[in-house]
């Protein structure tokens, strides 16, 4: 699949509001991500913080 294909999919997943409809699209994107790796992730920031008055705790920066 080209990357238009994949693009053109993903248009078609903006546009459409059946559940059943946007699976398959999205289910047909993740295998085209798989076989033909089109792109990578070079980041993804993962940072939780809990916010309660009897936690003791100050966050933290992984930068």
């Amino acid at each position: 699949m080209a990357p238009v294909e994949f693009n053109a999919l993903g248009a078609k997943l903006d546009l459409t509001t059946d559940m059943t409809e946007r699976r398959e699209v999205f289910q047909q994107m993740l295998d085209q991500w798989e076989e033909e790796a089109p792109g990578t992730i070079l980041y993804q920031p993962l940072e939780t913080y809990g916010v309660r008055k009897s936690l003791e705790w100050q966050p933290y920066s992984f930068y």
